[in-house]
């Protein structure tokens, strides 16, 4: 629709502009201030179908701007004709006594005409007395202000920013002596559950406590390792283990199981590694073959 009333503005001065017997408008206030908005009524009579817009880029308005337009109400005449009812809000700009005409466009049938509606009169009020030159005065110089600075206002300016600092101190030190006296949770020592028999049990801590139940893997292994072979195998770390293994003669089948299980270990237990479940049941599955051939 802005589009459309651009050009409905760039071709207004080639149309002639049509009066119509049914058009009216509402009576404005008799006088207004300069910028002061009133509201104002335009009602048009159309044939059925047709499309009703306010100009307000005609010069028709003269010092009146249309500040907005708030409300469009329609009604269908026994006639069978419609009324179109716009409710706008209006400022005048020029002081004096002006008349102003409002302006529409009607489009019916891919025609538009321009509505020149009764031209309205209206008294706009000068800000300025009456006889005042219309030019800018000069600013008044400032004045003197009666009185002194209070005695009491530097060394009260004083006294609260020391108040302010002493209650920064005071909070910051509760803050310290609560940080202090926080309570703490002490850790549980770690327990390591029996081998061999609690093997069989940790099928459930898989899914749940795999941290558990790989160390049960690891801890069960390496005792059996220790009372198969004769050697610390729970002191030892995996590579040193492996180190071991070679030199003691244990079968390369059983100490790639070895190292590869007790590697996985290690990534659960310390690496924060966490491998799939069917991961999971498998090394299960190594640590029990291991288990059983030792046995």
């Amino acid at each position: 629709m802005k589009a459309l009333a651009v050009i409905f503005v760039a071709c207004s001065a080639l149309l002639p502009a049509l009066a119509h017997a049914d058009d009216s408008v509402s009576s404005p206030p008799v006088s207004v201030a300069i910028g002061q908005q009133f509201p104002f009524l335009v009602s048009i009579e159309t044939a059925a179908g047709a499309e009703v817009e306010i100009n307000t880029q005609s010069e028709s308005w003269g010092s009146v701007e249309v500040v907005r337009i708030d409300a469009l109400d329609t009604e269908t005449l026994p006639s069978g004709h419609v009324r179109h009812t716009f409710t706008l809000t209006l400022a005048a700009f020029a002081p004096g006594e002006l008349a102003f005409s409002p302006e529409a466009f009607v489009i019916a049938q891919g025609i538009f005409t321009v509505r020149q509606l009764q031209p309205v009169s209206l008294v706009v009020q000068s800000p300025l007395p009456p006889g005042s030159p219309l030019e800018l005065s000069p600013i008044s110089s400032p004045g003197a202000v009666d009185g002194a600075e209070s005695p009491f206002l530097l060394p009260g300016i004083a006294a609260g920013g020391f108040a302010a600092l002493l209650f920064v101190a005071f909070f910051l030190s509760l803050l310290v002596r609560w940080w202090q006296r926080r309570p703490r949770e002490v850790p549980a020592p770690l327990t390591f559950p029996e081998v061999g028999p609690a093997l069989a049990g940790i099928e459930g801590q898989l899914a749940d406590d795999p941290v558990t139940a790989y160390r049960v893997m690891a801890t069960s292994v390496r005792a059996s390792l220790a009372d198969q072979y004769g050697f610390p195998a729970r002191a030892l770390t995996t590579h040193e283990l492996q180190l071991r293994m070679e030199a003691e003669g244990v079968d390369r089948w059983q100490s790639r199981l070895v190292r590869g299980l007790l590697d996985e270990c290690d990534q659960v237990i310390y690496a924060g590694y966490r491998p799939a479940m069917e991961r999971r049941t498998a090394d299960l599955g190594i640590a029990r073959e291991l288990l059983e051939g030792s046995a």
